[in-house]
């Protein structure tokens, strides 16, 4: 875990060329340079609302800032935690506080992810944790504040084990001084002044650190009238980019170029290295701490599928602890960043927590955005949702036939196998509760799609949608249907179905198997292969067969069959997903890496 040093190495003694003056100690503690954002215990976490006299105040201030934050208005929701933090026309509520700030962060207010950041970072009103305040600050500092940019380098600085840690600091701090942030100067002008993670330059330090006194910063001043009597040379110095320092000789000249062009902000080396790192190929050993590291680089290049990968990384806990607030917040920016897949991720997030809590509603329609980019980005899944929820959830949307349709539509067509079935099985049988009339054709088409796509039940239902055709067939001509030669005709499907898992179609094989060919030995494996997939009517066909089978309790088979669902499920989708990025992350930048 990253943390915030408590202080900065001293200058003992440091002999500077200019006119060959020799210069006092300069020592800064942590405490001096993050002034009150911290450590002063006097120092409220959040600043006390106005109580002027003559402000402007509504005659219900409560209830006006709730109905306006209600309506995303980021500054209403931050003047709202303020007064449930200090009990300040309401009682004090710091859960409220921390859910308030926590929304007018989502909705980009730098000054309240700041405020959230440092309430986990001290463990006020919510439990230490400084995984989430790193991240809070992160998502500040993209957005646009010098502060958080130098906090956040503050936690870079201190992880030294490798000198990308050390670039990336130096970037932080950059980027702060950039955004007019005086103690951001100060910082990145003692690094290029001592050559710390980035090429000694005596004369843009100096630049940097007169830059710093000019935005008020005491530590920029201080240090600046301890290493500089030449203002000449400040009169004629220009700021420039600060170049990295290349990285350790001692690994592969390939490995090392790479890591080099990472450090000057080529975003495909860094991503390239990345996959190297966590597939353990391209010569080096697979090493999940570097590639965390390097994805975060990528990520801070606004390099949209590293975002996502460490995203679904922090999600996952694949080398490195499950953090909730780091994956949403990873995935957030490379949705934002226009990766589908990472907005799907998000909503997923928030769907599935609407499982686990009593607020279905809120934490729906917290996925709904996202199903929505998703599926704009044209990831099938999304769409999927989507529709599903225009079918499904009417408490949260309106019923809207036109709406599912359209969206199932649209994820069949990217190859959904589940938009495919779902819209296919709307069609064989009609739906009474929004009007859909039975489309036996548009059934066999879709379902048909979704068997080829390896959706067993599909291919059982297909089966179904050609009986059901043939009985609509035999009702007009009053020719009765040969059910050994529909079964037959079937029996491909079913064994399909069967192969693709579904248990139901098994039992379905076995007995037609059974009743129609009168062929045991076909049914028993049929029926075998579908109790193994916990169809507890195969188990019993097989019963009746004579085959001795353990039983399990009803507890215990539906413990195993989610285990084992979910199991397969999260495999699956973690690597298909992983493969996903990985291609996003080597294709996704231009041809020169940049």
């Amino acid at each position: 875990m990253l943390r915030i040093i408590t202080r900065f190495n001293c200058l003992a003694a440091v002999i500077v060329g200019l006119a060959g003056l020799t210069l006092a100690t300069s020592c800064t503690s942590l405490e001096e340079s993050l002034g009150a954002l911290f450590s002063s215990p006097s120092t409220e976490l959040i600043a006390e609302p106005s109580t002027d006299p003559g402000a402007d105040v509504s005659p219900d201030p409560l209830q006006d800032l709730t109905r306006r934050c209600d309506l995303d208005e980021a500054s209403a929701c931050y003047t709202l935690a303020n007064m449930y933090y200090h009990g300040q026309g309401t009682d004090a509520n710091l859960q409220s506080a921390v859910d308030l700030l926590q929304k007018s962060c989502d909705l980009e207010l730098t000054a309240a992810c700041n405020t959230l950041g440092k309430l986990y970072y001290e463990g006020k009103g919510v439990k230490r944790d400084l995984a989430a305040a790193q991240a809070l600050y992160h998502k500040s500092c993209m957005i646009d504040s010098g502060e958080a940019c130098y906090i956040l380098g503050e936690m870079y600085y201190n992880n030294k084990d490798t000198e990308l840690s050390l670039n990336t600091a130096a970037s932080l701090f950059y980027t702060s001084c950039a955004r007019e942030y005086g103690d951001g100067c100060s910082r990145i002008g003692m690094m290029m002044y001592k050559g710390e993670g980035i090429e000694r330059d005596v004369d843009t330090a100096i630049q940097m650190l007169q830059m710093g006194c000019e935005l008020k910063s005491t530590i920029a001043c201080n240090n600046l009238a301890s290493i500089s009597a030449n203002k000449q040379a400040l009169a004629e110095s220009h700021i420039s980019h600060p170049q990295v320092l290349s990285p350790a000789s001692t690994r592969q000249s390939t490995t090392n170029d790479a890591l080099q062009e990472c450090n000057q902000h080529n975003t495909k080396a860094c991503v390239t290295l990345a996959m190297d790192y966590y597939h353990g190929t391209g010569g080096v050993k697979r090493d999940l701490s570097l590639t965390h590291q390097l994805l975060q680089k990528g990520c801070d290049l606004n390099h949209g599928p590293s975002c996502s990968m460490l995203g679904m990384l922090y999600n996952d806990g694949e080398g490195v602890e499950h953090n909730a607030a780091l994956a949403k917040n990873f995935l957030s920016k490379g949705c934002s960043l226009g990766v589908g897949l990472a907005c799907d991720k998000i909503g997923m997030l928030y769907y599935r927590a609407h499982q686990d809590t009593d607020s279905t509603k809120a934490m729906l329609r917290r996925a709904l955005p996202y199903f929505q980019q998703g599926c704009d980005l044209n990831v099938g899944n999304s769409c999927f949702r989507l529709g599903r929820t225009y079918y499904h959830f009417g408490q949260v949307v309106a019923q809207d036939a036109a709406a599912r349709d359209k969206y199932l539509k649209k994820a069949c067509d990217l190859d959904n196998r589940l938009a495919c079935r779902f819209l296919g099985v709307l069609n064989l049988y009609g739906d009474d509760n929004t009007n859909t009339p039975q489309n036996l054709a548009q059934a066999k088409v879709l379902l048909e799609k979704a068997c080829n796509l390896k959706e067993g039940a599909a291919c059982s239902y297909l089966a179904s949608a050609y009986s059901e055709e043939e009985d609509a067939q035999a009702a007009a001509t009053g020719i009765p249907v040969d059910h050994n030669k529909r079964f037959r005709r079937n029996r491909m499907l079913l064994t399909k179905a069967c192969e693709f898992e579904d248990g139901l179609s098994c039992y379905m094989l076995g007995d037609g198997y059974e009743t129609v060919d009168h062929d045991l030995v076909q049914a028993k494996k049929a029926y075998q292969t579908g109790c193994d997939l916990r169809d507890e009517e195969s188990c019993k066909a097989l019963e009746k067969l004579g085959v001795q089978i353990k039983r399990l309790t009803d507890d215990e088979a539906n413990q195993r069959k989610q285990q084992l669902a979910a199991t397969k499920q999260q495999a699956k989708q973690l690597e298909s997903d992983l493969e996903a990025i990985r291609t996003l992350v080597l294709e996704s930048t231009t041809p020169n890496g940049h």
